[in-house]
């Protein structure tokens, strides 16, 4: 799903405030529930305990199923049929593009077709292929933390520390030594006074400190002691409770802005999707956003089958029964193979309570009937040509970037709640 977001390389095409408040909020809240929904019902199972939390969440994840339930054929039937119907658009599409192509002697458009599908359906797994290496990061400088202070410890403890003792008095010693030194070269040039004079006023009060100390806390401490008291007894728990409401608060403000930022990315994506696909026909450029639109939609489609076995199954079936000339393919398990398989394996329990994805599918075939529609006057008009570098220039947009900025922000917010409310039980 491709996101403009500059009309050149300086200037917002949408400010901040117009983004998360405007149109992409409200097609983000229309989008969050049909496409994360099994993500809401698992973040509001691990977050029961917060019940303004997990009800509204658990409640927005309903919705999908709570719509599929009413339609007069059974949801199963529609999501084949769907399926069916995004394949052969799907083929008709890369065929206009492989025409398109052909007619203007330009294999950029059929490879900016193909590339822009691949990159986006493996999305996901670049995305999760950054977490696994930053938790491995992460757990390289744990072991050289662990290694360093098990070398610390090993030499506090053993005959070795008295040879470092030694080796800092000598150090010790050979600083005085050049102090004493230089301190003899320009023994002339003090002024002993000044140094007389400094040395007296510290006199006096290390002095008046030693023999005066006591006599003020003899003094002055029931007095300390009965302030502490009353600052103890009421200013203390005021303060404190004030400090937690008001990092509760930050905390509360701070998640609201994420959630709000999340959900009008997502409707950003929603409205570029269809966007992009009606002027796929414009440039090889344009042809590049729409098919990696589309391959970030399938791969969400993918994920989400991959966690449920009926969904699974369904999917390979209906690539069989529609593309009967190719050979059978498990197609959902080849698009999650390069997963690491601890990440895979907790998007799979994350996705487990996700509902059909007919609302994503049913995006998918809208977007392909636009940007046919598109490549068809493309391929009497033709398509301005780009070249790689134009096509992945940041003048062009930073969707890519973004999309797995987000990925990794949300995956890992997942992961966080997660680890946190599975130690508290």
């Amino acid at each position: 799903m491709h996101t403009q977001i500059t009309n050149n390389s300086s200037t917002l095409r949408i400010p901040l405030i117009r983004y998360i408040i405007g149109w992409p909020l409200l097609f983000g809240l229309i989008t969050l529930p049909f496409t994360l929904n099994g993500a809401l019902s698992y973040v509001a199972h691990q977050t029961q305990q917060i019940f303004w939390i997990s009800i509204p969440l658990q409640t927005f994840s309903n919705l999908p199923e709570a719509f599929y339930t009413k339609l007069p054929i059974s949801q199963y039937f529609w999501f084949e049929l769907l399926v069916r119907w995004v394949l052969i658009s799907l083929g008709c599409y890369l065929l206009l593009a492989s025409i398109v192509s052909m007619r203007q002697k330009n294999w950029s458009v059929i490879a900016a077709a193909f590339a822009g599908l691949i990159l986006g359906m493996f999305i996901i797994t670049w995305i999760t292929w950054l977490i696994w290496l930053l938790g491995l990061g992460i757990a390289i400088l744990e072991f050289f933390k662990n290694f360093f202070t098990v070398i610390f410890q090993w030499l506090i403890t053993t005959p070795l520390i008295y040879f470092f003792i030694v080796i800092f008095m000598l150090l010790l010693g050979f600083i005085l030594f050049l102090f004493a030194t230089i301190l003899l070269e320009n023994i002339n040039d003090i002024n002993w006074r000044r140094i007389a004079f400094v040395s007296t006023i510290l006199a006096f009060g290390g002095v008046l400190l030693w023999f005066g100390m006591p006599l003020l806390l003899s003094t002055a401490m029931p007095t300390f002691l009965s302030i502490g008291e009353w600052w103890n007894t009421y200013v203390g728990p005021f303060l404190v409770q004030t400090l937690a409401f008001i990092t509760r608060l930050l905390i509360f403000l701070l998640g609201l802005l994420i959630a709000l930022a999340v959900v009008a990315f997502l409707g950003n994506q929603f409205i570029d999707q269809f966007r992009s696909s009606m002027s796929t026909g414009q440039s090889i450029g344009e042809l590049f956003d729409t098919s990696f639109a589309l391959g970030i939609t399938l791969a969400i489609i993918l994920l989400v089958c991959y966690a449920n076995v009926d969904y699974y199954n369904l999917v390979n079936e209906s690539w069989s029964r529609t593309v009967p000339l190719l050979p059978p393919i498990d197609v959902v398990s080849s698009s999650q193979s390069l997963i690491p398989p601890s990440i895979r394996a907790f998007l799979a329990e994350v996705l487990l309570g996700s509902s059909l994805p007919i609302f994503d599918v049913s995006c998918i075939i809208v977007a392909l009937f636009l940007a046919n529609c598109s490549l068809l006057m493309g391929l009497m008009a033709g398509l301005v040509p780009h070249t790689w570098r134009q096509i992945f220039a940041f003048e062009r947009g930073l969707s890519p970037i973004l999309i797995i900025i987000g990925g990794i922000l949300v995956t890992i917010i997942i992961m966080v709640i997660d680890k946190t409310f599975s130690d508290r039980e």
